[in-house]
């Protein structure tokens, strides 16, 4: 009796210390210049970039972004959903590689210390063809005003994006050419950044 409830208490240690783990992990924050862009998986393989940062051109704290296909369901421990596998950077750019052809939408985004959830609203589904490079943009990050006593329990804020010009999208697939050097994904990168006129 005396070694079944030990193991059953070591079970239960463990499954303790996993959920801590994949609930408190996530993502990590890349350096820009030296990060590599994954191989590109197939011919048939897709890519989302964009960036969410602060007005003033100040390090955000983002952490996670969270581009979710529609109609897929993800499986997720923890507070703060999931989507597909995201690579976020030290300068607030964002990389979503290898994703399949079809209909998504920006679920939300951890920054600032908590999730900052989007509606999904049909309006602002993306769709993304066999093979492309989709910028969805460059947004600020506009941090809303809470009351005295939300503030004091912790509530997150409510927020706001912001469309910014910069960077712009040619220039995040220069930055997008810098990195993926031996990736698989060159040419459509550069065919994209000839059709934005870029001479190359």
């Amino acid at each position: 009796m005396i070694l079944i409830d030990r193991r059953i208490s070591a079970w239960l240690m463990v499954m303790a210390v996993t959920l801590a783990v994949a609930g408190c992990g996530g993502p990590r924050v890349h350096p820009a210049q030296t990060w590599q862009l994954p191989a590109k998986a197939s011919p048939e393989s897709a890519m989302f970039v964009g960036r969410v940062g602060l007005p003033d051109g100040q390090r955000l704290t983002l952490r996670d972004v969270n581009i979710q296909r529609w109609g897929k369901v993800y499986a997720h421990m923890g507070t703060v959903p999931r989507g597909e596998k995201n690579f976020v950077m030290d300068n607030n750019y964002f990389v979503i590689p290898n994703v399949k052809p079809g209909t998504y939408w920006f679920a939300g985004f951890y920054a600032a210390g908590a999730y900052n959830g989007l509606p999904a609203n049909k309006k602002d589904f993306i769709e993304i063809k066999p093979g492309e490079v989709k910028f969805i943009g460059s947004y600020d990050y506009i941090d809303g005003k809470l009351s005295t006593l939300r503030m004091s329990l912790g509530i997150p804020g409510s927020f706001g994006l912001q469309p910014n010009r910069k960077p712009s999208e040619l220039e995040m697939l220069k930055w997008l050419m810098t990195v993926g050097n031996g990736s698989g994904w060159e040419p459509v990168i550069q065919q994209r950044a000839r059709a934005l006129g870029a001479k190359l």
